[in-house]
């Protein structure tokens, strides 16, 4: 069997029936990630379904990661984050009626990848988002 040039996660990157030469690298796989911070608000403008921004930050095992967003923000965007350790998925966790919370517990050190798009293939006017990232180090317990 032919190994193609891309493995079945960048595939999930593609949006819509983008075709491509084999050999070719798309240019969704090829996005470039803005590392961050914890305590960093990550914001920005999504203009079209095949737009995506990436973002990657350090962590430990045991940390716990929270992202919250106004649910506006969230309903207009889809934020997506694969853990160290494999798993990760969708944001998601409603708090209140205007908030998103999710909270994930990093099982190994290594890197957290997000991953900001639509999936609107009409998108008309410019898609802004905001996030805030927080992390909590070596906890016993989950924060309130």
């Amino acid at each position: 069997m032919n190994e193609l040039p891309f493995n079945r996660r960048d595939l999930l990157k593609l949006s819509g029936s983008t075709l491509f030469a084999a050999g070719a690298v798309p240019q969704a796989v090829q996005a470039q990630k803005t590392t961050i911070s914890p305590g960093e608000e990550i914001s920005g403008t999504i203009n079209s379904s095949d737009d995506r921004d990436e973002f990657e930050m350090s962590v430990s095992q045991g940390d716990v990661i929270e992202i919250e967003s106004e649910k506006e923000a969230r309903n207009r965007t889809r934020f997506n984050m694969s853990l160290p350790r494999g798993g990760g998925g969708n944001f998601g966790g409603s708090v209140g009626e205007e908030t998103y919370r999710t909270r994930r517990t990093i099982e190994e050190t290594g890197t957290l990848e997000f991953s900001i798009y639509t999936f609107d293939e009409d998108v008309d006017d410019p898609q802004p988002y905001s996030f805030e990232i927080t992390r909590y180090e070596g906890l016993d317990q989950w924060p309130a």
